[in-house]
């Protein structure tokens, strides 16, 4: 499990090293291999929240870098399953505000991806909840850059 952990953190820094650098040519299969390890290493700590964040922020690279692609049904697919995951999350802990933050932010990259895929009310709508959470969270004064 450590093993895996580090090729989780490694990758991870790989691709978002990389792409931001124009050099995209076979990160799609990175990011594949990445949150194939991610969830592989779930199974051996199925409560470990670190872990569980990290396969979160792994599938949400994913879905990106499958965007980019033009792969929109796939990228789609793969952040509406982490809005879900960070909705059942925020359900069973309300309270929170890290679970509301990440939902805020799936949510926004969710309207992203709408958008890519030429969905331009869709996407609005999920900005306009994500600001929604955004601003809940700001009232509580609980909006911070992490």
């Amino acid at each position: 499990p450590a093993l895996l952990s580090a090729r989780v953190v490694s990758l991870y820094n790989l691709i978002t090293t990389l792409e931001p650098l124009g050099r995209r040519e076979g990160l799609l299969a990175k990011a594949e291999e990445l949150s194939r390890i991610a969830r592989r290493s779930r199974t051996f700590e199925p409560n470990d929240r670190l872990i569980a964040w990290r396969a979160r922020n792994a599938d949400a690279l994913l879905a990106q870098l499958l965007g980019l692609a033009g792969r929109h049904d796939e990228a789609l697919a793969v952040q509406r399953g982490i809005v879900a995951l960070d909705r059942e999350r925020l359900g069973r802990a309300p309270a929170d505000v890290r679970i509301a933050r990440d939902l805020g932010f799936s949510t926004q990259l969710l309207g992203t991806l709408i958008w890519e895929a030429g969905d331009r009310p869709g996407a609005c709508r999920r900005w306009e909840e994500a600001d929604r959470l955004f601003v809940a969270l700001e009232r509580r004064g609980a909006l911070n850059q992490w």
